[in-house]
């Protein structure tokens, strides 16, 4: 499911801190008067946003009675669980100028709430992120092989940001820079997610001292893992999507040439056709298959009517070959620097060039795709 953010709501306060949470009463107990105390000696306006994925460690009970004491809002969450989706939920409830996304396990350091913020806030950047893994920041606690998965676990994100440490997890974000933003995030790396669905746009890096959690045991798991896989999948495919759609296209074209083919050798085979024929049968079938796997995958955001679509396919792919003959005639008529090319090296640079044609004819005036989503 998609979240698109959209600010209707005042600002009234400078700060929300959002605190996702299941099963962390403990940690909860301890954390929150740190934070509340910390803050009140600064000057800042603030609440505490906790929102609860149903926890049956009476996680909830605890926020409402520390609520009492400290300015602190509860959301209990009970369908589409997930670390992610609580802070997106934090994200469409705040009314600040400012939202940080923290672990509510003690991990980040509340110390560096101030350092986080202040560039938000005097409009510095858009979006401040903790780091690890430079001067100055620290993972006090780590074992060698929790430090391992870490770092390992950054660098299959490096493709996706320039920030030197995409998962630490802990954020500092302007409201409005969420406006309009399109958020769909599996697992938990909902910081990672919203680094690069906002381009590293504006963005500072504040080293931390990242910690153990005060209680309780890591909820990392295989399923975590797996989840944070797809979600690097998902990103890569946002962020590189006209190659990911470049290399679709040519995968279905491959598809096309093995049916056409097949069709080619069936219909002389066995329907003894003539090699005329038998090409055009091959060419008809290969195009309608191509077009329905374009419609289903490569360009399956198209809004283009069906039949229409075909329509114009078909028109494009008969340009394509008729740009594919015209490269051969040329290269067989005039060779290059008076060599004669070998016949399959002249069609295969006609392919390439109809390829090319077929491509970009398809991408902008056949399917006329929906922008990818941000």
């Amino acid at each position: 499911m998609d979240y698109v953010i959209i600010i209707l709501i005042q600002m009234t306060q400078q700060l929300t801190i959002i605190l996702p949470t299941y099963n962390e009463v403990e940690n909860v107990s301890v954390l929150i008067p740190l934070i509340c105390k910390f803050l009140a000696e600064k000057d800042l306006t603030y609440s505490l946003l906790v929102v609860d994925d149903n926890s049956p460690d009476g996680t909830a009970d605890k926020v409402r009675e520390l609520a009492r004491s400290y300015p602190v809002e509860l959301i209990v969450r009970t369908k589409n669980r997930s670390l992610s989706r609580a802070v997106i939920e934090g994200f469409l409830h705040s009314k600040s100028e400012v939202c940080v996304v923290m672990d509510a396990d003690g991990s980040h350091p509340y110390e560096s709430l101030l350092d986080m913020v202040s560039p938000v806030l005097d409009n510095t950047c858009l979006i401040s992120v903790g780091v690890r893994y430079v001067d100055d920041g620290d993972t006090t606690g780590f074992s060698f092989f929790r430090k391992v998965i870490s770092v390992f676990s950054g660098l299959l994100a490096k493709g996706l940001t320039s920030i030197s440490d995409p998962t630490s997890g802990f954020m500092a974000v302007r409201r409005n820079a969420l406006t309009d933003l399109t958020l769909d995030p599996i697992g938990w790396k909902i910081v990672l997610e919203v680094i690069v669905k906002l381009d590293d746009a504006e963005l500072v890096e504040v080293p931390i001292k990242f910690k153990d959690r005060l209680h309780g045991q890591s909820k990392l798991s295989m399923k975590e893992s797996n989840d944070y896989l797809k979600h690097l999948l998902k990103l890569y495919i946002y962020k590189y999507f006209g190659f990911f759609q470049f290399i679709k296209f040519g995968l279905v074209g491959l598809c096309g040439v093995a049916l056409d083919l097949l069709i080619v050798f069936l219909t002389t085979q066995y329907f003894k056709f003539s090699p005329e024929l038998s090409a055009s049968s091959g060419f008809c079938f290969a195009v309608t298959l191509n077009y329905g796997l374009h419609r289903l995958w490569t360009f399956k955001r198209s809004q283009t009517p069906y039949l229409k679509g075909l329509v114009k396919f078909i028109v494009t792919c008969l340009g394509g070959l008729s740009i594919r003959l015209l490269v051969v005639t040329t290269l067989v008529d005039y060779p290059v620097y008076g060599v004669p090319l070998h016949y399959l090296i002249v069609n295969l640079i006609g392919i390439g060039n109809a390829f090319l044609f077929n491509y970009f004819i398809s991408k902008y005036l056949v399917f006329k795709s929906k922008k990818f989503p941000n």
